[in-house]
């Protein structure tokens, strides 16, 4: 605390205290200020830390951002094949709870066993969870509503589909028929 307020420093078995300057920076992924008002943190050393806070927002409310986070991940893990965009569909849908960390592991994991190839969604972990529901998915229903979001993109055109999916047109036909998938899916 006094390190804090005065920027001095003392250390074990010295005599003359030191001056620092220092920019203390904290992070937490609780509620700093809800847990102070509960008892549950130092009201003294939170007002000492809480200068200038900056909250940045949980992993599932900025699912957009995906794209350029795998992207920033994989070229630290110098991943050059990429990943593809059913893939990408497959990590927005799934439940953060491990925010950014995970997403990580979950992308060095997929680096691993694509092995120098673009990652897809048989590289992904095989059940999902969706941030609306808690109840496990297939990859089976996760590639379902891949499909389905990416015909509704397009407005129905298969070709645009696939292209937005990174597969032929001819694929999506044949996944839309392995899945079971209607017109009246798409349009609803």
């Amino acid at each position: 605390m006094r390190t804090l307020q005065d920027g001095i420093i003392s250390r074990v078995g010295g005599i003359n205290p030191i001056k620092v300057n220092i920019r203390l920076i904290c992070a937490t992924n609780r509620d700093i200020e809800a847990e102070t008002m509960a008892g549950k943190f130092r009201e003294d050393l939170f007002y000492r830390i809480a200068v200038f806070p900056i909250k940045l927002p949980a992993l599932e409310e900025r699912i957009d951002d995906m794209p350029e986070l795998c992207a920033h991940f994989l070229k630290r893990i110098s991943h050059n094949a990429g990943i593809s965009t059913t893939a990408i569909e497959m990590l927005k849908s799934m439940r953060w709870r491990g925010n950014i960390r995970e997403l990580f592991n979950v992308l060095e994991r997929a680096a691993i066993l694509a092995g120098g190839e673009e990652i897809g969604i048989e590289h992904l972990p095989t059940t999902a969870k969706s941030p609306a529901d808690d109840n496990p998915r297939t990859l089976d229903e996760i590639e379902r509503r891949a499909l389905i979001e990416a015909i509704r993109r397009s407005g129905g055109n298969k070709s645009k589909a696939a292209k937005l999916l990174g597969i032929t047109r001819r694929m999506v036909y044949s996944r839309m028929k392995k899945l079971g998938i209607t017109e009246n899916d798409i349009t609803t």
